[in-house]
């Protein structure tokens, strides 16, 4: 705790003095600043930060600074005495205590609100300014424990600017004193550290009316030039852009006070469908005209894809695109126009709308060879914030008023490079992990709220409950079911499936039957339903209106316990696990096993030295391609075959093509480690794998790597050996 005699080491008197967390953590913060001020000189400036016990990030379900529990600030630490918060190292105030404190020690204040926290700040705002953009899409919430959130706090920022609550409700407080009034210098500043040196910006809008960009650092000096350059190239291809000039290694344009065109668009989404497809069809012509267009004969189709660059001859991307591009007219037409400036961030995030006119800002990214249907496709996906409007206008069929849906998939998959390589998502993988909330946590921690304990394990957590003895009914017969079927089709024996669709009604899926929910009505104690569709709630509350007793739903993102053969067979098996040597019992290794070689041998038979039950996971062809951009030279069935033939590997099972990651195999199969080359011991994914296992009671295990021998190697062999092989054919 910060005491007022913390005070005496400083000598001298100073033109700013900087206090981060000083007045959470003083015993009596109106003396420790009346105290500080014995240091500033007249006209000097006091910059403090502070937490705020009613930050939006609290009621979103994050754990308290110093208490380390949830929503302990928000109703004032009343459980706790001064004594305790004193132990424990301080505590938060809210805005209006912490201007009481600051007043109190005879200073003035301007306060500004600080997202999404003060050691990561994104976006800074002066407490007498509203932004007039889309905060959801600019702000990634970030949490010091994110597992206890149950709210997804992006979506709330709009609602709070919009009913007053944006700056009292602020994760964190920049506060500026002095014994003066203080004018805001600023209005608004947004950074953006996560992209490195060379792309880290940051934006200012000062009071006077201007905007200011610069960069974080001196690598930046080139992108805010660039940024320049961008500006004047698409003035003189007709695109409205705010104005800008160089002044020393700064952009300056003039603040413009407008909604955005993506804010637009979202409200005109349910006032005025029609208002919003002649609008957008403006915009995407305006995409069309910010560059020219690269005839199809200009461009290497095999260097089009991104990750070409892993491509090899047996690829067949390129081959893809070349055929589309030399296909018929409607197969030319789904690829649209190629830019040859592609300005990804063309988008209605980046661009204000006032009187049906759009004038775009903010370009210093661009693409050669870029297809304009990605601009559109991201701008689309922007307007699509909320479920509800899919019941106004289906997004599958606005993507295909606009001919998205035939390649929406390699659309998105341009977008995903660029947006993962800007953001060092990769780089920063590991830190991602610990701040940032998962989509899945959030839900269940929510829906856990609506029910007791017991209720909820019940419906959602042990859904296998009170299956024995009984008629198992899977109601639905869509996506959701025969994921289900996929996943424990193969352990549990299904009766038939229930469908409120009469259309349904005596036609199999998955080989069963599909009957009306009436048929279970007699069964109502004798029968178990496991609800398998997105929107379940009516059904639930269905079955319960019936009188069915036993009823779970199915969440296709969660492995749920079920005991599988691996325990069956340690358990008997259990005079040689308790007698074993062995560190663990069930490990767990993923590969793809190509070409298999003695490097895959040696792997696994160290894995199988430190285990009693080795698992080994193996990825599908489409998973290979997918990551590596390359096609494996033997198939699934055929490496999944061999991996099982090992002498060291108890089971070989198929790694989920859309459930690859490390936090899933673990789910599902519970392992105490799992093992892997030590070429992966740097890499960012598999260090935050190593973090999450840790986490959970398991461990990541690294292995020498054999360099002698690779899958890759082995095919550059082949690939040698058939040149040479040609050659002497053609002599």
């Amino acid at each position: 705790m910060c005491r007022v005699k913390d005070v005496q080491y400083l000598s001298g008197i100073y033109d700013y003095i900087i206090g981060i967390g000083i007045l959470d953590r003083s015993l009596a913060p109106e003396g420790f600043l009346q105290e500080l001020l014995v240091h500033l000189s007249e006209d000097g400036r006091l910059l403090l930060f502070a937490e705020n016990r009613l930050a939006i990030k609290y009621f979103c379900g994050e754990k308290d600074a110093y208490t380390q529990k949830v929503l302990d600030g928000i109703d004032n630490y009343r459980y706790y005495s001064q004594q305790f918060l004193e132990q424990l190292g301080g505590r938060a105030y809210a805005k209006a205590e912490l201007r009481e404190i600051i007043s109190n020690a005879g200073l003035y204040s301007s306060f500004y609100s600080v997202y999404p926290a003060l050691e990561r700040p994104q976006l800074i705002i002066a407490d007498n300014y509203l932004p007039k953009e889309n905060l959801n899409i600019r702000i990634f919430p970030q949490y010091r424990s994110p597992d206890t959130v149950f709210l997804h706090e992006e979506w709330l920022y709009d609602t709070l600017a919009e009913n007053g609550l944006l700056h009292s409700m602020a994760n964190g407080f920049f506060i500026e004193c002095s014994r003066k009034k203080i004018a805001h210098e600023y209005k608004q500043i947004t950074v953006s550290p996560d992209r490195g040196h060379d792309n880290a910006l940051a934006t200012i809008l000062r009071s006077d009316g201007k905007v200011v960009k610069k960069a974080l650092y001196s690598e930046g000096k080139c992108t805010i030039e660039q940024l320049y350059k961008n500006n004047v190239y698409l003035q003189q291809r007709g695109i409205p852009m705010v104005e800008m000039k160089l002044q020393g290694d700064a952009a300056e344009m003039p603040l413009v006070e407008q909604e955005t065109a993506l804010s637009h668009f979202r409200k005109i989404f349910t006032q005025d469908l029609e208002k919003l497809m002649v609008e957008l069809q403006q915009f995407w012509e305006l995409i069309l005209q910010s560059s020219e267009h690269v005839p199809y004969s200009e461009i290497n189709w095999y260097q089009f894809v991104p990750g070409w660059e892993k491509l090899n001859m047996q690829d067949t991307a390129g081959d893809k695109w070349y055929n589309l591009a030399h296909g018929t007219i409607e197969e030319q037409q789904s690829i649209g126009p190629i830019l040859r400036h592609g300005y990804i961030d063309l988008i209605a995030l980046n661009c204000f709308y006032k009187d049906g006119r759009f004038t775009f800002y903010d370009q210093e990214c661009y693409m050669e060879n870029l297809p304009a249907k990605v601009i559109l496709l991201r701008t689309i996906d922007c307007i699509y914030d909320e479920p509800a409007k899919e019941a106004i206008f289906p997004k599958a069929k606005m993507l295909a008023r606009f001919g998205l849906v035939e390649l929406e998939k390699e659309w998105r998959n341009f977008a995903w490079a660029f947006l993962t390589k800007l953001r060092n998502e990769k780089e920063l993988a590991v830190y991602h992990k610990k701040v940032r909330a998962d989509w899945q946590i959030v839900h269940e921690n929510r829906q856990r709220m609506n029910y007791s304990q017991s209720s909820y394990d019940k419906y959602y957590s042990h859904i296998f409950d009170d299956i024995d003895g009984r008629e198992l009914f899977l109601f639905g017969s869509g996506v959701f079911a025969k994921r289900f079927v996929d996943n424990y089709g193969s352990k549990l024996p299904i009766r038939g499936f229930l469908d409120n669709n009469p259309a349904r009604w005596g036609k199999t899926c998955e080989g069963m039957e599909i009957f009306s929910p009436s048929y279970v009505q007699g069964r109502e104690t004798r029968c178990k339903v496991i609800i398998c569709i997105k929107d379940y709630e009516p059904v639930l509350r269905q079955l319960q209106d019936m009188g069915v007793f036993y009823i779970s739903v199915y969440n296709p993102g969660i492995i749920y316990h079920f005991p599988s053969v691996r325990k069956d067979k340690m358990d008997h098996n259990a005079s040689r696990t308790v007698a074993s040597s062995k560190k663990y019992g069930i490990g767990y290794v993923a590969g793809v096993f190509d070409m298999f070689h003695r490097g895959h041998l040696n792997l696994l038979q160290r894995a199988k030295e430190q285990c009693d039950y080795l698992i080994v996971g193996v990825c599908t062809d489409e998973q290979v391609f997918n990551n590596k951009r390359t096609k494996p030279m033997i198939s699934f069935a055929d490496r999944l075959a061999i991996v099982q033939g090992c002498r060291y590997v108890d089971e070989a099972v198929e790694i989920p093509y859309d459930n690859s990651s490390t936090e899933y195999a673990h789910q599902q199969y519970h392992f105490d480690a799992q093992f892997s080359g030590s070429d992966y011991e740097d890499d960012p994914y598999w260090l935050a794998a190593r973090e999450y296992l840790r986490k959970n009671g398991a461990d990541l295990v690294f292995f020498p790597y054999t360099e002698s021998v690779s899958s890759t190697k082995l095919k550059l062999q082949l690939k040698e050996a058939d040149k040479a092989g040609r050659g002497d054919g053609a002599k």
